[in-house]
């Protein structure tokens, strides 16, 4: 069969629709307005497909973000970012969001989101319960590992793996730190903390600790919403605007690599605001 360009779409997978952008970090005034970093020459393909034609996927839709290493007008042939860590930044707003809970599941790879009550203004007007949302690390970055095998470009790959993901962090919007610390390098810093799982604007690095256990983790809020054990959001703080990161790392880089993530954003209803973390 031949396409025809004027009115096929190419597809990914099989999907019934498909989304690509392309962004570059090369502008330094909008770069450096962002966390107060100078362009290192860091290209980035986005690429979001979903299926209408399956039950089981209707609620997903995939995500993937390539990383090239293409460098400046001034990089130097030898150079390499030595730990590069790829993150998914959300800010999950459940219909309205001053009353919204999150929660992670590090042996899933994934962040999500609910409302703290099984009303919720938005969603009252349709008469649905609040749905449940989440961003699921399906693919990490590759490393090189002999006798293992990798996804990559939706294929598999032999001679690597893909790493899991390394930090779930979450920003409440008031008590916390905030995500939001824009034109300054401090905010790198950081965010340089967040993504390898320490707390933020520590020097030397402090661990996260989980309240509930006095322990390190680099995965906050790991408890379990339906029986409220573990560190469960809203033990130590009131419901409010969440926003949380998904990490995963790190990996090395030269001039002309390329690394990618994939990530599947879904969604699950249940009877009230958390029942939907089961299906999700």
């Amino acid at each position: 069969a031949t396409s025809d360009s004027s009115s096929d779409e190419p597809g990914l997978g099989g999907a019934d629709q498909v989304i690509w952008f392309v962004a570059n970090d090369l502008n330094p005034g909008a770069a450096g307005s962002l966390y107060g970093s100078p362009p290192i020459g860091l290209e980035m393909q986005i690429t979001c497909w979903a299926y209408a034609h399956s039950d089981d996927l209707r609620n997903v839709v995939y995500q993937r973000c390539r990383i090239i290493y293409k460098g400046t007008a001034t990089t130097p042939s030898n150079a390499h970012i030595d730990s590069l860590y790829l993150a998914k930044w959300v800010d999950p707003d459940i219909g309205d969001y001053v009353d919204d809970y999150a929660g992670s599941s590090a042996a899933r790879g994934l962040g999500y989101a609910y409302n703290s009550a099984d009303v919720d203004s938005k969603f009252e007007g349709f008469g649905i319960v609040p749905p449940v949302v989440g961003y699921d690390l399906i693919e990490g970055p590759r490393v090189v590992r002999p006798g293992s095998t990798a996804h990559w470009d939706l294929k598999n790959i032999q001679g690597y793996s893909n790493l899991p993901a390394t930090t779930f962090f979450y920003f409440n919007g008031t008590t916390r730190s905030s995500d939001f610390l824009l034109g300054s390098y401090s905010g790198t810093l950081g965010w340089w903390n967040i993504l390898r799982g320490y707390a933020p604007f520590t020097s030397p690095p402090r661990c996260l600790v989980d309240p509930t256990t006095g322990q390190c983790t680099p995965f906050e809020l790991s408890g379990d919403p339906l029986t409220q054990e573990g560190w469960v959001d809203g033990r130590f703080e009131q419901a409010g605007d969440r926003r949380f990161v998904l990490s995963s790392g790190p990996v090395t880089m030269a001039p002309g690599d390329t690394q990618e993530v994939v990530t599947a954003f879904i969604g699950a209803l249940g009877t009230d605001s958390r029942e939907g973390i089961t299906p999700l």
